[in-house]
């Protein structure tokens, strides 16, 4: 899969495919209104007011709404708001909103690894088609903004070899506070219908 990925890939960004320990495709969906009944069972088992999962449907379809004309109807009526109330920016492009999103996970991807020591590489030097044919995605549905390589830097493989696992726990130990916050959970989708492994769909091994 590998030696794959990296065929997808620009000149330049292809040794580092071939030497991360770990490449992340991330994919975004470019209608992600489709996901509303999907996201109110998951609200409701989680607890949410039956009000708040009500007017779910009407939120997402104000903000992502099939169809042309009615985006430009709902981008004009959010800009003629804006002087009498705050209002959001309402995009054309459903597309636009789903990779901003997107990213967003990306980023909280890039920072856990470098919270774990580990070394992260985004990179946006691929062609798309290749990708999504190896993964087997629709480019009709969806779109990749971003490929993450992680993994150690080479200097850092070489010294954690010569480390044994108890003193890198040991030194982890002592390096973090012995503090717990006790947050709210929210609610999240499973993390086998969001990451998949070698294919697009596919569950990934550790699940």
């Amino acid at each position: 899969m590998k030696d794959m990925l990296a065929e997808a890939m620009s000149p330049g960004n292809v040794r580092h495919v071939k030497n991360a320990a770990y490449t992340a495709v991330f994919a975004a969906d470019k209608e992600p209104g489709r996901s509303t009944r999907k996201l109110m069972d998951l609200e409701t088992a989680h607890g949410a007011h039956p009000a708040y999962v009500s007017s779910l449907p009407s939120k997402i379809t104000l903000l992502l709404g099939s169809g042309a004309v009615s985006k430009r109807i709902r981008k004009l009526g959010s800009h003629l708001l804006s002087p009498l109330s705050p209002s959001p920016v309402v995009s054309t492009s459903n597309e636009a909103w789903a990779v901003k999103n997107t990213t967003f996970a990306a980023q909280q991807f890039m920072l856990a690894a470098t919270a774990c020591g580990l070394r992260t590489l985004p990179m946006e030097g691929f062609d798309e088609r290749r990708l999504a044919a190896i993964l087997d995605m629709s480019t009709d549905d969806y779109t990749v903004p971003v490929v993450i390589c992680v993994g150690h830097s080479t200097e850092e493989s070489d010294q954690l070899a010569k480390i044994t696992e108890q003193s890198v726990e040991l030194s982890y130990s002592k390096s973090l506070p012995n503090t717990s916050i006790d947050l709210p959970k929210k609610a999240r989708f499973p993390i086998e219908d969001m990451c998949f492994s070698e294919k697009f769909g596919q569950k990934p091994d550790f699940l």
